[in-house]
């Protein structure tokens, strides 16, 4: 049974949903029970390119479901939009057309919160599989770079910050829950395939439900493995992590002195980040390479306990820079 705790203005309660969950009596019922925040997995509002992810939901009902949380009297609605989708059939100017309906349906809506992602093809998946029978999936690097920074220009003339690679948030909205993962602040997570860190340690449970309730049963470590972060790889997260929000990171981090300093001026000269004071941040055109900005100034940190690739939080996409800034 779900025990209810008094309500509080410190606490952000995120429920993620699919559209055709979002019914007027369970969104009241969440509402009810102390559910502070929904997300809803729009992805698009074109039935082509919801086809061509394999959603279930048309057009219509993630419009439907982003009304009817704000009737239900929630504050916090988020939209999560995919883009980098090459549909077969579609042409170039086609896509980008169905892309800025996209963007033009959702900062329609009343939501205060869009969290954007371009699609990826992860190994082992029905996309993947797709891939090596030959399909073309994504788009190419160029539309990449030109559907983010059409969507970044939406939402600056929405009203929305962009405050993370990844998240655009109306003043006083961004996602609570989120901003303790990028700012390195400890987190639990129970349940099967959920994923913990302590600050020093990361660990994830076994996917299985199976699995993790019979570890449980029997006095057995549900925990699929654990990972202890050496100093330098919390520093190299603590770079990463900052780089990702507009906030940026400080000049004076341990991994941005020696030769990582003639990295940053380069990344400068550059326009892939900006000063801004004390700190330093990415711009829209660092955003876009974010993964490639970290391994220039990692090789910069050589000898200071750093890989080029060790092990961090992915990204949604890694690319050349001569690709994705178009200097091919």
């Amino acid at each position: 049974m779900l025990g209810i705790a008094p309500r509080s203005e410190r606490l952000e309660w995120t429920l993620e949903l699919n559209p055709d969950d979002a019914t007027t009596d369970r969104l009241a019922r969440w509402r009810d029970r102390g559910v502070t925040r929904i997300s809803v997995g729009a992805q698009s509002f074109d039935p082509v390119r919801l086809a061509f992810l394999g959603r279930t939901h048309g057009p219509d009902a993630a419009i439907r479901a982003v009304r009817a949380a704000s009737k239900a009297g929630f504050e916090e609605i988020s939209l999560d939009l995919i883009f980098n989708l090459e549909v077969t059939g579609t042409t170039p100017a086609g896509r980008r057309k169905a892309w800025a309906r996209d963007l033009a349906t959702a900062f329609a809506l009343p939501i205060t919160h869009l969290s954007l992602y371009g699609l990826t093809i992860e190994p082992g998946t029905a996309f993947d599989s797709r891939v090596r029978g030959g399909a073309t999936l994504t788009a190419p690097d160029a539309a990449y770079a030109a559907e983010y920074r059409a969507a970044c220009g939406a939402a600056r003339r929405a009203g929305f910050e962009h405050y993370e690679v990844s998240s655009f948030a109306l003043p006083g909205h961004r996602s609570r829950h989120n901003s303790a993962y990028w700012t390195g602040a400890p987190y639990l997570g129970l349940g099967p395939a959920a994923h913990s860190f302590d600050g020093l340690r990361r660990w994830a449970n076994v996917s299985s439900l199976t699995g993790w309730a019979e570890a449980l049963a029997t006095g057995g470590d549900p925990r699929a493995f654990v990972e202890l972060l050496t100093p330098a790889q919390r520093q190299l997260e603590t770079l990463y992590l900052g780089l990702r929000r507009s906030e940026g990171v400080e000049r004076g981090h341990p991994l941005l002195s020696g030769r990582a300093a003639e990295v940053v001026d380069a990344l400068l000269h550059e326009e892939l980040v900006v000063e801004q004071g004390t700190r330093l941040a990415c711009t829209t055109r660092g955003f876009l390479v974010l993964d490639g900005i970290l391994d220039r100034l990692a090789e910069g940190a050589e000898g200071k306990g750093i890989a080029p690739r060790a092990a961090r939080p992915g990204m949604e996409r890694r690319d050349s820079f001569d690709n994705v800034l178009g200097r091919r």
